[in-house]
């Protein structure tokens, strides 16, 4: 469990000061700037992944069952996606736009985190109701 808080923690450390970098580089448009928000953002991202491994592995399932997970994997998931976007097109200024909503989410993860680290889906009922709801 602490370990998972402290990769949550330093992912969301990285992003917030990788904002601070893209807004830096939005402000004063130097390129020194964007690539330290670049660099800032990997961080966070590869932090957010083994955050995502960890948890799987330590359920041992896909983790999607509660919302510190699904926070989780969305950020992951977020975060591929800009990292697609701005390799590709080369756009720093997404950044202040896009790192926000990352971290944002990873604050959702880190508070949510389930006591025990574990978590488990409900018996019962409900998680019948449930996995035949979807």
């Amino acid at each position: 469990m602490l370990e998972m808080k402290l990769l949550n923690a330093g992912a969301l450390l990285a992003y917030l000061a990788g904002l601070a970098f893209y807004i830096a580089y939005m402000l004063r448009n130097r390129e020194k700037h964007g690539r330290m928000g670049r660099k800032l953002f990997a961080a966070g991202l590869v932090l957010n992944v083994i955050a995502l491994v960890h948890r799987g592995i330590a359920i041992e399932r896909l983790p999607l069952t509660n919302l510190y997970e699904s926070a989780l994997v969305l950020s992951c998931l977020t975060g591929a996606l800009f990292a697609y976007v701005t390799l590709k097109y080369k756009l720093n200024a997404v950044g202040v736009f896009v790192l926000p909503i990352l971290s944002a989410l990873t604050l959702a993860a880190y508070v949510n985190i389930p006591p025990g680290g574990a978590g488990s889906f409900p018996a019962g009922f409900w998680n019948q109701a449930h996995i035949i709801a979807l």
